[in-house]
C-alpha cells in the first residue's frame, strides 16, 4: 500500500506515513495512481493505493484492504475520489470498528457489513464518485480505522491484476455540518423475461 499526503495538516489526529511498497505501480520517480491516469495528490487529500488483486478469467472478486489505523479523534470525510484499473467495478472506502494492521487484505466477508460504515467511493463504468453536497459530511468516529472494499469483474479470457486508488479529504469535525449516512433499499422480487430488454 502507498500513502501520500498533500497536506498533513488536514489529518492532525493521525500520523501519516509515506510508505512505498513495490510491485504495484510505484516505480522510479512516479507517484501512486499515475499509471491509472491520476494526477498528483490534490491539496488537502491523502492518497491510498491498494495492493494488486489477481482476478482470474471470467472471475468476480470482492476484496478488502485496511489502509489507515484507528483515528485518534472524530473526523469528517468531505470528499473521496479515485480510479480503478481494468476490471474495476467499485472501490468503496469504509470506516470500520474491526481495526486490523494497515496492509492487511483478504476476501470481503458478509460479516464485514456488521462492523463497517460507508465513507465514500468510486465505481461504475465511468468511475463516478459519491459526491456530497456542500456542507454535508460523513463522520468517522474515534477508534475506527479505514479499509477499501474492492470489486473486480473479469469478463476476459486472461487473468488480470486489479488495483484501486482513492484520494480522501478528511477534516476535523465541523459541528455545523450535516452528517450523512447510507440507507439501503432493495428487493429480491425481480423477474426478467428471457431474450428481452428490460
Amino acid at each position: 500500500m502507498n500513502v501520500r499526503s498533500a497536506s498533513a495538516a488536514t489529518w492532525p489526529a493521525v500520523t501519516l506515513l509515506l510508505v512505498s511498497c513495490g510491485g504495484h505501480g510505484s516505480t522510479g520517480g512516479t507517484y501512486p495512481g499515475a499509471d491509472l491516469g491520476l494526477g498528483p495528490v490534490a491539496a488537502g487529500f491523502v492518497r491510498y493505493e491498494t495492493k494488486s488483486v489477481t482476478v482470474p478469467a471470467q472471475g468476480d472478486v470482492m476484496w478488502e484492504e485496511w489502509v489507515a489505523p484507528a483515528l485518534k479523534s472524530d473526523m469528517d470525510v468531505v470528499a473521496v475520489t479515485g480510479l480503478q484499473s481494468k476490471g474495476g467495478h467499485q472501490a468503496v472506502l469504509f470506516a470500520t470498528t474491526n481495526v486490523q494492521p494497515v496492509g492487511t487484505s483478504r476476501a470481503w466477508q458478509d460479516a464485514d457489513q456488521l462492523t463497517t460504515q460507508l465513507a465514500g467511493g468510486v465505481g461504475g463504468e465511468g468511475n463516478d464518485a459519491i459526491e456530497l453536497p456542500p456542507g454535508v459530511v460523513i463522520r468517522i468516529k474515534k477508534g475506527e480505522g479505514l479499509l477499501i472494499q474492492e470489486h473486480y469483474i473479469n469478463a476476459g479470457a486472461e487473468t488480470i491484476e486489479g488495483r484501486s486508488v482513492l484520494d480522501v479529504k478528511l477534516q476535523p469535525v465541523d459541528p455545523t455540518a450535516l452528517v450523512a449516512s447510507l440507507l439501503g433499499v432493495t428487493t429480491l422480487h425481480v423477474s426478467l423475461p428471457p431474450g428481452q430488454r428490460t
